[in-house]
């Protein structure tokens, strides 16, 4: 599957600058974050950063030094930089200790953990939209990295919203939401849970009666279960039968 981007118009991109709160990473630890199957939209350029769209964000991120350990900085087109100011940190650190949380897993009992985490020191996982998250997730099955990310990318370029000049879209979860923005009703509706007496009734939206009309069809008849005899009990499963004594 193969994605083909037509009259695509790269934006202008900001200087680099250092990200807040950067931890110290090593190249091979960024590769495992952006592109080790937690999310599929980053891609690493010839250049050796990264570029990566997630909700209505673009930005590139590289370390300050690409041979060794060290910070992140990152960049971001021109008409973006304030949003991606914001929006990067919290998608990739999010004010979270993830040294100390890893201290919590419990790595001096098992070997293997505390070689992988020894192996890959500053893992972290980055916080995605939800939307994204479970659209990657319903790609994934069956399916390589290299597979998922070109589903997902197929299906913004077809699905997705434009932004940042053409060839560059948002994941169609994103589109969506943005749509909602534009539109009188709430970005979110609270859904309440059904008394008793609606919860026969499996359409979540309801409209008035007069403008509803019901095809005809016949009705089923009411399914009635025998009755229980007095002084016995009704089992949910089969009972496990009696070992015969030898």
């Amino acid at each position: 599957m193969k994605s083909v981007v037509k009259n695509s118009v790269s934006p202008t991109w900001s200087d680099w600058q250092p990200l807040p709160d950067s931890p110290v990473l090593s190249p091979a630890v960024l590769a495992e974050i952006l592109d080790g199957g937690q999310s599929f939209r980053w891609r690493q350029l010839d250049d050796g950063s990264w570029q990566g769209i997630w909700a209505d964000n673009l930005a590139r991120v590289r370390l300050a030094n690409a041979s060794t350990a060290s910070r992140i900085e990152w960049s971001a087109p021109t008409s973006l930089v304030a949003r991606v100011a914001t929006a990067l940190p919290a998608y990739l650190t999010g004010g979270r200790d993830f040294a100390a949380l890893a201290d919590t897993l419990p790595w001096r009992s098992d070997v293997h953990l505390a070689r992988c985490i020894a192996e890959f020191p500053g893992l972290a996982i980055p916080r995605q939209p939800f939307g994204e998250t479970l659209l990657c997730f319903l790609c994934s099955a069956t399916k390589q990295i290299v597979q998922i990310k070109q589903m997902v990318a197929l299906l913004a370029e077809r699905h997705g919203g434009e932004f940042v000049g053409r060839g560059l879209r948002t994941p169609p979860s994103q589109a969506r939401e943005n749509s909602r923005r534009g539109s009188e009703s709430p970005p979110y509706t609270t859904v309440s849970r059904p008394g008793p007496s609606s919860r026969k009734s499996r359409n979540p939206i309801s409209a008035p009666a007069s403008s509803v009309s019901a095809p005809a069809t016949s009705a089923r008849p009411p399914v009635i279960s025998p009755p229980v005899p007095a002084g016995s009990r009704k089992l949910n499963r089969c009972p496990m039968p009696r070992r015969r004594p030898d």
